[in-house]
Formats: C-alpha cells, sequence, structure tokens
C-alpha cells in the first residue's frame, strides 16, 4: 500500500509542490490515528472522524515542524485499498 501512495504522491509532485506536506498517514484505525498524530502543539481540540450521513475517510490537519506550518495527510486504509483496483 505505500509503494502504490508513494507513486501516486511522485504523479502529483510533478505539477504540484508538495513542500508544504508533513507525511502520510494510512491508518487501518483512522480514528485513533487522528487522536495519536504528533501536531507538534498542544491543543484542546480533539481530531475526529465524521459521522452520520458522511463519514470521514480522510483529513489533513495543520501540524508544527521545526516552527513551520505544513499539512499531514491522514486516511483510512480501508478506502484508499481501493486504489490499487
Amino acid at each position: 500500500m505505500g509503494d502504490l501512495v508513494a507513486s501516486y504522491v511522485r504523479a502529483i509532485s510533478r505539477r504540484i509542490n508538495l513542500a508544504s506536506l508533513d507525511g502520510i498517514t494510512i491508518a487501518g484505525d483512522y480514528a485513533q490515528a487522528l487522536l495519536e498524530l504528533d501536531r507538534g502543539y498542544e491543543t484542546s481540540h480533539t481530531l475526529t472522524p465524521s459521522e452520520g450521513l458522511a463519514i470521514g475517510v480522510a483529513m489533513t490537519p495543520s501540524v508544527i515542524r521545526d516552527g513551520v506550518v505544513k499539512s499531514h495527510l491522514v486516511l483510512n486504509a480501508g478506502i484508499i485499498a481501493a486504489l490499487a483496483d
């Protein structure tokens, strides 16, 4: 799965500057991955997937790395697995 996502990221990076992308997490337990993401700063705001009519499967929260605001992509592995097809 990692190789597949890496190939997509390489292809996208040829057209879009991804310098502000901190990283990508592909998680079997998406909700837990959101809770455990090191955001680089203290906050009381808890990241949780949406529920109800629309179920959250991906989020790009802001993180701080070396004093720079970046984005970290968190993806639900169950949904991303469809890319292999």
